[in-house]
């Protein structure tokens, strides 16, 4: 695949390289498209309209380890961090270098 991007793109030079290596074009075009492509861990999605806010969504827990503490072990709950990235199949390191 490498070799097909090495070549100037022109009037069917990519449709001959990929014929000649047995290669998809299709997988050729989409790799490029990927790796040209930023990661979708770098845009934020945003709240839903209806999301509580941190101080809010804290009340409703501390609200229900007052009413059940026996469902909470060893400590109040605590909402979870929020990540700092997400992966559906986290990129390989050949991409990585690529990018």
């Amino acid at each position: 695949m490498d070799a097909v991007a090495a070549l100037a793109p022109g009037q069917g030079v990519i449709a001959a390289a990929c014929a000649a290596l047995g290669l998809a074009r299709a997988s050729y075009h989409r790799r490029r498209r990927a790796v040209a492509r930023s990661p979708a861990a770098s845009r934020q999605r945003p709240s839903p309209a209806r999301a509580l806010a941190a101080g809010e969504r804290q009340g409703v827990l501390d609200q229900a380890f007052r009413a059940n503490p026996e469902r909470f072990v060893n400590k109040p709950p605590q909402p979870p961090p929020k990540p700092t990235a997400v992966w559906i199949n986290p990129p390989t390191q050949k991409l990585a270098i690529q990018a």
